[in-house]
C-alpha cells in the first residue's frame, strides 16, 4: 500500500510541476507578414444552384461540457502543511489553479487506512487527476 501511495504522490507532484512549468515565459512576437497581393479582377458569378435542404435541428445537451481539469490530492499523515512533500505538491496545485484555472481540492489522511477511502472518494467524484 505504501509503495502505491508513493507512486501516486509522485505522479501528482510531477503533474503539478508540469502544469506549473507550462505557463511561464512570454510568447515570441509573430513574424511580420508580407502585404497581400492585389485582388484580381472580378469574374462572372456561376449560375445559381438550389440551396441544400436545412438539416433537422438536434437537441442541445442539457449542460455544456465542463472542460476544467479536476484534481484531487490525498495527503499522507503529515498533512497539507507538513513543510515537505505534501505542502510542495499542494503549492503546485494552487499555482495551476491560478495559472490555468484547474479545480483542485485535497483530503488529509489522518491514518494509513484513510488513503484508500480518500482515493475512492475522488474516484467517485470523477477527478481527472488524483
Amino acid at each position: 500500500m505504501t509503495k502505491h501511495l508513493i507512486i501516486l504522490l509522485t505522479v501528482l507532484l510531477l503533474g503539478a510541476l508540469v502544469l506549473a512549468a507550462c505557463g511561464g515565459g512570454e510568447q515570441p512576437a509573430p513574424a511580420p507578414t508580407e502585404a497581400p497581393a492585389p485582388e484580381p479582377e472580378p469574374t462572372q458569378a456561376p449560375e445559381p444552384t438550389e440551396a441544400p435542404a436545412e438539416p433537422e435541428p438536434t437537441e442541445a445537451p442539457a449542460e455544456p461540457a465542463d472542460d476544467t481539469i479536476q484534481v484531487g490530492m490525498v495527503s499522507d499523515l503529515g498533512g497539507i502543511d507538513d513543510k515537505s512533500f505534501n505542502q510542495t505538491a499542494w503549492r503546485g496545485i494552487e499555482t495551476a489553479q491560478a495559472d490555468f484555472g484547474i479545480d483542485g481540492v485535497f483530503l488529509e489522511s489522518q491514518q494509513q487506512t484513510d488513503y484508500e477511502k480518500n482515493i475512492n472518494e475522488f474516484l467517485s467524484q470523477d477527478k481527472d487527476l488524483i
